[in-house]
């Protein structure tokens, strides 16, 4: 057994048996402390052992143990502790909260590429770019429906198309170009 996982089955004996009144760890308590005075010629000591378990050894070790009492340990453990907890983010309006793309069709839709369909969040100062990308997406349908698709209009429509895809490519809009070669919609999400 590792140094810590003593000190974990250490702190588990001795919770149990304070706050579970669990007697019959009694003896597993004994000799587990028996057995650590044995491989490593120290006594088992229940604050570095919380120190070590919870992860704050190395932070332990600038503090001296050996003559500080169980309040200034306890005041270093909150400390520490408090350290570790990060603050809480302030809320993210980098991105549209109710909306996304949702692939419909191609490589990036349910059936193509992927089982599911992909979901993009949409940066709010790329938002004007976005609706471009739509609205050129449907121009290129429709236009595909009653008109000729060799004409130069409609070539037009997909070089424009390749321009705003690749600008979403750089912008991080879309991952790759698989996200250029999906058609999308824009749906509301909770």
């Amino acid at each position: 057994m590792t140094k810590k996982e003593y000190y974990k089955k250490y702190l588990f004996y001795y919770n149990s048996i304070k706050f579970n009144n669990a007697k019959y760890f009694i003896k597993d308590f004994k000799e587990l402390i028996k057995d650590f005075k044995k491989k490593y010629n120290e006594d088992i000591n229940y604050f570095i052992a919380k120190l070590i378990v919870i992860g704050l050894d190395d932070e332990s070790k600038e503090m001296d143990l050996s003559n500080t009492n169980e309040k200034e340990i306890n005041k270093f453990l909150i400390d520490s502790i408090k350290k570790q907890i990060k603050p809480k983010k302030e809320k993210d309006n980098t991105y549209l909260k109710y909306y996304r793309l949702k692939a419909i069709s191609g490589d990036c839709a349910t059936g193509g590429l992927s089982k599911k369909a992909a979901l993009l969040k949409i940066p709010t100062k790329h938002f004007s770019l976005v609706k471009d990308y739509l609205r050129n997406q449907l121009e290129r349908e429709l236009y595909s429906v009653d008109q000729d698709i060799y004409k130069d209009a409609f070539g037009k429509l997909i070089k424009k198309h390749n321009d705003i895809g690749n600008k979403l490519i750089d912008l991080k809009v879309f991952e790759h170009k698989w996200h250029k070669r999906t058609f999308w919609n824009l749906v509301e999400v909770e």
